[in-house]
């Protein structure tokens, strides 16, 4: 029974490590998708990583997540039962952010993604500043660069305009992940401001790795305007309108 026992343990550990990679590579996108205000791709997203590997807490957080965001607190409680088994300091973060500093890094990222929620309500710089913070513990408790951290880092680092800040950390995420569209997106969002025909170069990186995300679209029409293209801008917002046009309409 001990060697079936411990069989069975080897097997998920494998199917786990195997796994997570698809299941992060779906919640970053579930993340593009709440900054672009795509909810139902957002629930499809989270529903995918839910069906490869239900029980990690990154795929729990993100379910009780979004339960407890549509008011659904009971069907939420399961999840968040099983977070206070598997990491309390992550449960604690979901239900009440300001009651004590996280001890892990998936703590401290949660901690910094209410913090940005909360930077979006109200626009208080404030927020941002300490969802930086917040960010970048994350990053250096995490045993190995993680995309998702290093990323949603960025965007912070962006709300606050720290430009040196930006520029240093959009060259680090380019250096560990040269070849992610989701990197080029998140450099394309933080650098607009910045240095725009960089921003321009790298969203349309994005633009051909992220096929349907509407975001990338709309901010590359944005920047092309600026620029004085309005010819591109014009076809840009064109193609939204044909490509999607419920969603579109409804922004």
């Amino acid at each position: 029974t001990l060697d079936r026992s411990s069989a069975a343990s080897d097997v998920y550990k494998r199917q786990t490590e195997e796994r997570f990679p698809v299941v992060e590579d779906h919640l970053e996108r579930a993340m593009l998708e709440v900054e672009a205000g795509n909810w139902t791709e957002v629930r499809q997203r989270v529903a995918l990583a839910s069906e490869l590997l239900p029980d990690v807490p990154e795929v729990l957080v993100a379910r009780a997540w979004l339960l407890r965001l549509r008011g659904d607190q009971q069907a939420a409680e399961p999840l968040m039962a099983r977070l206070d088994e598997l990491v309390p300091d992550v449960a604690v973060q979901l239900r009440k952010p300001n009651e004590r500093e996280p001890e892990t890094s998936l703590g401290w990222f949660v901690r910094g993604l209410q913090q940005m929620a909360r930077g979006h309500d109200n626009g208080s710089t404030e927020h941002f500043e300490a969802a930086r913070r917040s960010m970048r513990r994350a990053i250096d408790r995490a045993p190995i660069p993680r995309r998702l951290f290093h990323c949603q880092y960025l965007h912070a680092l962006s709300h606050v305009r720290d430009v040196a800040a930006v520029r240093a950390m959009a060259a680090d995420v380019l250096h560990l992940w040269p070849n992610s569209p989701i990197v080029a997106y998140w450099r394309g969002f933080a650098l607009s401001d910045i240095d725009p025909d960089l921003a321009r170069t790298e969203l349309e990186r994005a633009r051909v790795g992220l096929p349907g995300f509407v975001d990338v679209v709309q901010r590359l029409a944005k920047l092309s305007e600026v620029a004085g293209d309005l010819d591109t801008a014009e076809r840009l917002l064109r193609e939204l309108v044909r490509d999607h046009p419920t969603l579109y309409m409804s922004r």
